[in-house]
């Protein structure tokens, strides 16, 4: 009887490290993804910046070169 419980509790050892190696696997994997979809955002932000502040500074040209007409 002393076998049997001790084969079970290594039998269940084994699947819990099993599955725990696993969910390690899958945090990495899904952290590595989320860091590029941070990557992309981030990028996608900074050009939007860089041609609004563009666009401010076109606009600021045109209303001074509208003052010094006037």
């Amino acid at each position: 009887m002393n076998q049997i419980g001790m084969g079970t509790f290594g039998f269940l050892s084994i699947i819990v490290f099993i599955i725990q190696f696993a969910k390690e696997i899958l945090l990495i994997f899904l952290m590595y993804k989320g860091i590029k979809v941070l990557n992309i955002y981030i990028n996608k932000n900074r050009s939007q910046k860089k041609d609004d502040a563009k666009e401010i500074n076109k606009r600021n040209l045109e209303n001074e070169e509208e003052k010094r007409i006037q």
